[in-house]
């Protein structure tokens, strides 16, 4: 939204900015970093993936190179059911099971392990979002 109003002499594209940057980012940071406290596999890839898109939109927003980075490297390596890694042999299964049941449902539950203890999820939480960006510009091509 904030895009589409850039250049309308009503809105106030640095308030916009500011809250995407205060408000928005911490929550779908907060999500990746530890997924409302439970096992990184309770959530299905499209929690991950609608917070990876959220931080995209947010970063290009407001210039911010650093959240666009997150955002990218949480898609590629991210620990979640919405990196590429772990999202794609779902969706290979879910097809695969589709097409040998002919079912056309395609929502699967994960059936990897959760990866970490509830200690390890309590001191990930402590953690604080990066640092605000210095950078002036994202570049995409």
């Amino acid at each position: 939204m904030g895009e589409l109003l850039r250049d309308y002499d009503g809105f106030d594209l640095e308030a916009f900015q500011r809250m995407m940057r205060d408000v928005f980012y911490p929550i779908n940071h907060g999500f990746l970093r530890d997924h409302n406290f439970t096992c990184i596999t309770h959530y299905w890839a499209n929690w991950d993936l609608c917070n990876i898109a959220s931080i995209l939109a947010i970063a290009i927003l407001c210039e911010d190179a650093d959240k666009f980075d997150e955002a990218v490297t949480y898609f590629r390596s991210g620990a979640g059911n919405g990196s590429v890694e772990h999202a794609i042999p779902h969706l290979v299964w879910a097809m695969l099971h589709s097409h040998l049941t002919g079912s056309s449902t395609w929502t699967t539950s994960t059936s990897r392990p959760c990866p970490t203890s509830s200690a390890s999820r309590v001191v990930a939480a402590t953690t604080a979002p990066p640092a605000a960006a210095t950078t002036s510009s994202v570049s995409v091509s």
